[in-house]
């Protein structure tokens, strides 16, 4: 009887200690599937960015839409670049239309382009209810290969000597869309104090 009790007690404190061990690996794994997420991320937000800050963006390849006229190259534009079947992009919708409205106050061109079909672009932009013009690439492929753009959305600030102020990949996040707001001000600030310069 004795010999069954102090082998219950052994083999009772063994379970726990492979439960403890067990439930530590199991929080380690978890841990590091978390670092390996974020590193991915990381990663492919960057890989998904090919053309950089101060390189040139070309809008040859585009043709007018919905409520679209010539690009004003005169001045600085934002560009939104989607499709219709990207989720991401519907998410950033809401966020592009509140940005759209404070940015043509500040005098710059607000622009979407798809990367669809002109059928289902107007079927997406009706639907959506989209407030800024809408142009389409008339070769998707070509036009991001031309552009380096490797997924969408894209949300792209382009100078007006046509190449990039900033770009975003993906989803907007509160942060990049702070990021937005400052480089548009700051880019509204040197057009005003350049126009300033010019009548003095």
């Amino acid at each position: 009887m004795t010999k069954i009790s102090e082998f219950l007690k052994v083999q009772g404190v063994y379970q726990v200690f492979l439960h403890v061990a067990l439930i530590a690996l199991a929080i380690e794994v978890i841990v590091l599937a978390i670092q390996n997420r974020e590193l991915k991320d990381s990663s492919n937000r960057t890989a998904r960015t090919g053309i950089k800050q101060g390189e040139y963006f070309s809008l040859n390849g585009v043709h007018e839409f919905l409520n679209s006229s010539n690009i004003d190259s005169s001045k600085t534009q934002l560009i939104y670049l989607f499709t219709t079947t990207c989720p991401f992009c519907e998410k950033n919708l809401a966020s592009w239309m509140e940005i759209s409205a404070k940015s043509r106050k500040q005098q710059i061109v607000v622009i979407g382009i798809s990367l669809d079909s002109e059928d289902r672009t107007k079927d997406y932009v009706k639907a959506k209810r989209l407030e800024f013009p809408v142009f389409i690439a008339d070769d998707p492929t070509r036009f991001k290969e031309a552009n380096r753009i490797i997924g969408v959305p894209g949300t792209v600030v382009r100078s007006r000597s046509g190449t990039v102020d900033a770009i975003w990949i993906g989803l907007l996040t509160d942060r990049d869309i702070s990021e937005l707001y400052a480089t548009i001000s700051k880019l509204y600030s040197e057009s005003h104090n350049e126009k300033g310069g010019e009548t003095k």
